[in-house]
């Protein structure tokens, strides 16, 4: 939080239309190496020297178009920009990418046509706020998934964990599964609806078993209850590693003697 926002306060204050601060172009540099590696980008500069070697210079450098494009390929603007194919072409691409950040309202002060992006600390400060819309684009888009399974999949239990164990009680009471159209309170009702016909269907002793603990518990007593429950889980983890390691331990055993050399791969499997 703290490099994003000081990359904001050198933004705000206009600092990319004049050559950068030392403290904040580190910043910015360090930040365009991490977005390269957290959007998986194929085109990265080996180190900073590289960086700084590619964002040099009056003209976008090939690793530079490389980068921006495959970015804007990942943002579905692939039809917006073009890789040049060579250097006389290289105008035309920085035409293209300074019309996609006007649509994008690119907020990078000094942002104004072709010309702007000539300059290396414009190009650094652009490749910064792509990475990061690459970003918010990708979380968007998950977000937007997520909520869209929910919503399509809500008759079916799935697309949010909280309603597997219903799904699970829908299955072992063999109901059908609801429709979207179905109301939370209808859901529940025909759970309790089937419960009472399996219950009135056979003895209670035959579907129920009687409860170990008839009385009701304070909070307090609860917690008690959860912490005997951890311990006697945690004991019986270790018990299950120690099984499991003694187990090894005798295959592996085996293995020492002179006449089971031959049976060493029979035994691994």
């Amino acid at each position: 939080k703290i490099k994003t926002n000081e990359i904001e306060r050198c933004l705000a204050a206009n600092y990319f239309s004049t050559p950068l601060v030392p403290h904040m172009a580190a910043l910015l540099f360090d930040d365009v190496i991490e977005g390269l590696g957290v959007v998986g980008c194929p085109h990265q500069p080996p180190n900073l020297g590289a960086l700084k070697g590619m964002l040099g210079g009056k003209g976008c450098s090939k690793m530079y178009t490389k980068i921006v494009v495959w970015v804007c390929k990942e943002m579905g603007l692939q039809d917006s920009i073009a890789m040049p194919e060579g250097p006389d072409e290289e105008p035309m691409f920085r035409v293209e990418l300074s019309t996609i950040l006007n649509e994008l309202g690119c907020p990078v002060p000094g942002i104004g046509g072709a010309e702007s992006l000539t300059d290396p600390n414009n190009r650094t400060a652009v490749l910064h706020y792509l990475l990061h819309e690459l970003m918010s684009v990708r979380l968007t888009a998950v977000q937007q998934t997520q909520t869209k399974q929910v919503n399509t999949d809500s008759g079916c239990f799935s697309g949010h964990p909280a309603l597997r164990d219903l799904a699970l009680i829908y299955q072992v009471l063999e109901l059908p599964t609801p429709g979207p159209e179905d109301q939370p309170e209808d859901v529940f009702a025909s759970v309790v609806h089937k419960l009472q016909e399996k219950t009135k269907a056979s003895s209670k002793e035959a579907v129920f078993s009687e409860p170990i603990l008839r009385l009701a518990l304070t909070p307090e007593q609860w917690a008690i209850v959860d912490k005997v429950c951890h311990a006697l889980n945690d004991e019986y983890s270790i018990r299950f590693k120690t099984l499991l390691k003694r187990a090894d331990l005798t295959l592996t055993s085996f293995k020492w003697g002179k006449n089971n050399k031959d049976k060493a791969d029979l035994l691994d499997k």
